[in-house]
């Protein structure tokens, strides 16, 4: 189920849908959605390879930094 959410900064906002419960271990952001709101990242020590559920190599290629948002949904941090 996709849900759209409002996704921001302090400086700016964009809407975006997010697949819900997915079970992804973890958050992550494309590179246009990081451009489009400007924000700071932090580069890894070592890169990452991001999988599919079906245990194929994304095609968008490794994870090279990171950052840390609070994500808030109708008005609650999640």
């Amino acid at each position: 189920m996709n849900i759209p959410f409002e996704f921001g900064i302090v400086q700016k906002k964009t809407e975006e849908t997010a697949l819900f419960d997915s079970g992804a271990t973890e958050n992550f952001l494309d590179k246009d959605i990081w451009r489009q709101l400007q924000i700071g990242k932090i580069r890894l020590p070592k890169l990452l390879m991001v999988h599919n559920v079906d245990g194929t190599e994304n095609c968008k290629g490794k994870i090279e930094s990171y950052c840390w948002l609070k994500v808030y949904h109708q008005g609650h941090m999640i």
